[in-house]
């Protein structure tokens, strides 16, 4: 058996009453292809509904990771797979609810949680994950592991629709290209975006 050179991956998702209600047992069925899944109601009134959150690896796996250039390097890629098959999955599953005369799913965000960090949420749109996204969660990882984000602990990340973040960077006036960051600046922080 060849070995991993990703870490143990567990999907959860959170879906709206309705959504849950017309088939969340057999979404958790479909989607156990790209990792074991579990599919939970979210609480009423919550506005944290019809989110798909990959829990990876745990504080083991994941503390060392940064320094470890083959996992490191391969996280991307690794991440960029795993969202594409759910995109695709996620399109299916909302053909499927369309044809049984069933409301399609309209998941908003895409999260990420290293072990026991913060969750790194990237905006979905037409319910797909953006292809942008592993890029986002990879920079965002590394800037977290840089401590560029200070001494304090930080629960969330939060990184917009490309949309958003494309009219941010033209409304700050920054160039279509990064460049260096300045020792001690906080352009890392700005630079986000523009992977």
């Amino acid at each position: 058996m060849p070995a991993s050179i990703h870490p143990p991956v567990r999907l959860n998702i959170v879906l709206d009453e309705e959504s849950y209600r017309e088939g969340g047992d057999q979404l958790a069925r479909r989607f156990g292809t790209v990792a074991p899944t579990e599919v939970v109601r979210a609480d009423k009134g919550s506005q944290r509904a019809n989110v798909l959150r990959f829990d990876v690896g745990d504080d083991a796996v994941t503390a060392g990771a940064d320094v470890d250039a083959l996992w490191r390097d391969a996280l991307a890629s690794w991440l960029d797979e795993e969202f594409a098959e759910t995109s695709a999955l996620a399109a299916r599953e909302n053909d499927a609810r369309r044809v049984n005369g069933a409301r399609p799913v309209s998941f908003t965000w895409a999260e990420v949680r290293f072990g026991t960090g913060p969750v790194i949420a990237v905006r979905m749109k037409g319910s797909s994950i953006p292809e942008e996204a592993a890029g986002f969660v990879a920079r965002a990882r590394a800037l977290l592991a840089a401590g560029a984000f200070g001494s304090d602990t930080v629960a969330a990340i939060r990184i917009p629709a490309c949309a958003s973040i494309a009219a941010q960077r033209a409304d700050a006036g920054l160039a279509a290209e990064p460049s260096a960051p300045a020792s001690g600046s906080d352009e890392p922080l700005r630079a986000l975006g523009r992977e």
